[in-house]
């Protein structure tokens, strides 16, 4: 790492790429902001692994599950969807309800997992950021009067983070 050398490539993404590194940094998920495409890469040899179907619209946020068993998505129109992360498939979808007169649709700019996997925190173009419950898929709480929720994350302490640009 000191050499500054370049010690791989992922072949096939385009235009602007979300990502996330597994926990056990063997894999790294990526997404595109121009499509809704998302692709597992093998970090070992750069190689994909074929495996997930396309998330429903332009992919804004990726995230591992801190015991890489379950991978969450995020992107236009309010939706989020979770996958189980070895077998590429969709567990479910849930869908973020804007608050407000206008009836706009939001995006999920970011998201993030508790440390013990059991909530998500999500961050959105209608100034909130909401918690939401794994096994269930329920918002459990939102945080209003937050500019574009551009990124989140939850600390190892269970501590939740957010900053806007």
């Amino acid at each position: 790492m000191s050499s500054g050398q370049e010690i791989r490539s992922f072949k096939g993404d385009h235009g602007r790429i979300v990502k996330s590194f597994s926990s056990d940094g063997k894999l790294v998920l990526s997404g595109d902001y121009n499509d809704s495409i998302m692709k597992l890469w093998n970090i070992s040899n750069g190689q994909e692994i074929p495996s997930f179907q396309r998330h429903s619209n332009d992919v804004r946020a990726v995230a591992f599950s801190p015991d890489n068993k379950l991978i969450i998505s995020g992107g236009k129109f309010n939706t989020m969807k979770l996958w189980n992360a070895l077998s590429g498939e969709e567990i479910y979808s849930f869908q973020m309800y804007v608050h407000s007169p206008i009836r706009y649709s939001s995006t999920i700019n970011d998201i993030a997992f508790s440390p013990n996997s059991k909530l998500v925190l999500s961050g959105g173009d209608d100034d909130s950021c909401r918690l939401w419950s794994v096994k269930t898929g329920k918002e459990i709480a939102q945080f209003f009067s937050f500019k574009n929720g551009e990124s989140v994350s939850i600390t190892p302490e269970g501590y939740y983070i957010a900053s806007s640009p």
